[in-house]
């Protein structure tokens, strides 16, 4: 029989041999780790703590600061310049007078740092602002965590019916459990006609509560604020209205803000006031709305804020030392209230508007163009007939922002409009023209929000822009054919010149015009051949083209009749 232990000693070498240089590497390894870092602890230990608080403060700031110019201040530099102040700082005192000076000169609201022992006020504890990632992480708008979350919440919200038919609603603060406080009073409210929401001395706060509030007053997903950070690989982060609270309120809406007013409570105002929902009534807001990643403790107990979000409005429009204007300017505090109860007052209403979107929806897209065609359906409350001037929420910078509908009536209540791309969210009724007396309405309609009916209008269709009848008859498919002019047979181009009413009131709009040209290189016949439907921009395209001169078409050598597209684009300054 054989023998396995007598037949594995000579193998028993080369095993120790191996085992031996395992143990070898793994201790290398271990050392390679533990030493560096136990020599960066020994290095450390013979820095001063003022030091250690500088090094922390300059690099988190270095790495983490949303903008990564600095707003322009050369920061390495500027740490250089105070690293003997803060590292040799005969007191904690004196350290952190000169590391605010060197942090204060980012010149922004939230990045700050506080010396040990630093307690926030109550109201502050009760107001952080949190954006909530996929990953679990915590961003924080300014503020901390509240510490007895149902009392901040209820300390937060108070409200009462102030006047007949008229609820009062005031925020102190935007606290983690706000919605279902907040939920609670709407329900109380919701039977009033109006409702004056007091923003004013609101510091911000949790930015779930933000668009759970924000959903009370606009449909769901409706974008409320969107933030950017210093390496924003997959775009801004989009923050949007929430059903957290479980109501809805749809009766008229004021909001009350001042100077006080920051942070999460400005961006709920000025989404508001950018979808035409609410009147802005008090004083210009503090302008201080920017996104506060970790709170990180310093080597000597202090505390660091960084600032890593930068917040924009629902236009774009970045609100950090911009702020919000509201529409009624009140500069004494005690006038604000008694004014949002005139605006509200029945005894002096604003004339009633005759005219209401109640449907929008994309009716269709180009996907050649890249246009998208927008289905309107009115509200008409008598059997006038008028013109409408129809404000749309969502457009780009360097589109139009208003839409003329030439005729509106009970017999008339739907129309369509072209638009550049499918930006538009919203639009509302600004005014309308009685074509019978003529005269003009100002309107304070509630907007429309795309696809508020639940898209009864079935699917979004495809088209073809050269489809449509922009001239009150079909395009062929002949006309498909027709070239665009080219600049070299263009001898004198004629610019058109804008309407007065379209360029007060900021309408632009494309007229493409078919144009005959004929011997000698005269205008034979110019029509309309497409455009974003605009009767007064179509006849301004139309003479302009009549009134310029074209060179002399040739076939084989000899005078001809051709047809040729010229293109007006009117854009409002």
């Amino acid at each position: 029989m054989w023998d396995w232990e007598r037949a594995s000693v000579p193998y028993q070498p080369i095993y120790r041999r191996r085992l031996l240089r395992r143990r070898i590497l793994v201790l290398l390894v271990v050392a390679a780790i533990v030493l560096p870092y136990a020599a960066y602890r020994q290095f450390r230990g013979h820095e001063s703590v003022g030091q250690r608080v500088f090094d922390e403060v300059v690099t988190t700031v270095g790495l983490r600061y949303y903008d990564r110019d600095f707003h322009g201040a050369r920061w390495y530099a500027i740490a250089d310049s105070y690293r003997p102040l803060i590292a040799s700082a005969p007191s904690t005192a004196a350290r952190y007078r000169a590391l605010r000076s060197m942090v204060a000169q980012l010149r922004d609201s939230h990045t700050a740092v506080f010396p040990p022992g630093y307690s926030s006020s109550a109201e502050e504890r009760s107001n952080l602002l949190r954006v909530r990632h996929n990953s679990g992480i915590e961003t924080s708008l300014e503020g901390r965590r509240a510490l007895d979350e149902d009392r901040a919440a209820s300390s937060s919200v108070d409200w009462r019916t102030i006047a007949p038919g008229v609820g009062y609603l005031r925020l102190a603060s935007f606290p983690d459990s706000i919605a279902g406080m907040f939920g609670w009073a709407m329900s109380d409210l919701a039977r009033e006609r109006a409702l004056i929401l007091d923003l004013r001395g609101n510091p911000g706060g949790l930015v779930d509560s933000v668009d759970a509030v924000a959903g009370v007053f606009l449909p769901e997903g409706t974008l409320i604020s969107s933030g950017t950070r210093r390496y924003h690989y997959f775009g801004p982060q989009r923050f949007v209205a929430t059903r957290e609270a479980g109501v809805t309120y749809n009766g008229r809406l004021v909001v009350l803000v001042d100077a006080t007013t920051r942070s999460g409570a400005e961006s709920l105002a000025r989404a508001l006031q950018y979808y035409h929902r609410a009147t802005l009534i008090g004083t210009h807001t503090a302008g201080q709305v920017l996104g506060v990643d970790v709170e990180i403790a310093l080597a000597d107990g202090g505390l660091l804020r960084v600032a890593t979000l930068d917040m924009r409005a629902p236009d774009g429009v970045r609100l950090e030392g911009r702020g919000v204007e509201p529409d009624v300017h009140v500069a004494d505090a005690r006038s604000q209230l008694p004014m949002a109860l005139a605006e509200l007052d029945n005894s002096n209403p604003l004339p009633a508007c005759p005219v209401a979107v109640n449907d929008f929806w994309i009716d269709g897209k180009d996907p050649k163009r890249g246009y998208a065609r927008f289905g309107l359906y009115f509200g008409v409350t008598n059997d006038d007939i008028f013109s409408a001037m129809v404000h749309v929420v969502g457009a780009r910078p360097g589109e139009p922002t208003s839409v003329r509908v030439q005729i509106v009536g009970s017999r008339n209540p739907a129309d369509t409009f072209l638009w550049p791309t499918s930006s538009p969210t919203a639009v509302s009724v600004e005014h309308v023209v009685d074509l019978i007396t003529g005269s003009t309405i100002s309107c304070n309609t509630s907007p429309a929000f795309l696809n508020a009916s639940g898209n009864t209008h079935g699917e979004t269709k495809e088209f073809d822009s050269s489809e449509i009848a922009f001239a009150k008859k079909e395009v062929d498919a002949a006309a498909v054919a027709i070239p665009m002019v080219a600049e070299s047979q263009i001898l004198s181009r004629v610019a058109p010149r804008y309407p007065n009413y379209e360029a007060e009131h900021r309408i632009g709009g494309m007229v493409v015009v078919e144009v005959t040209i004929g011997p000698g290189g005269k205008v034979a016949d110019a029509r309309v051949w497409q455009s974003s439907g605009n009767y007064d921009l179509n006849q301004a395209a139309l003479d302009a083209a009549r009134r310029s001169v074209f060179a002399e078409p040739q076939v084989d050598g000899k005078p001809a009749t051709r047809n040729y597209l010229i293109e007006y684009v009117f854009r409002p300054m």
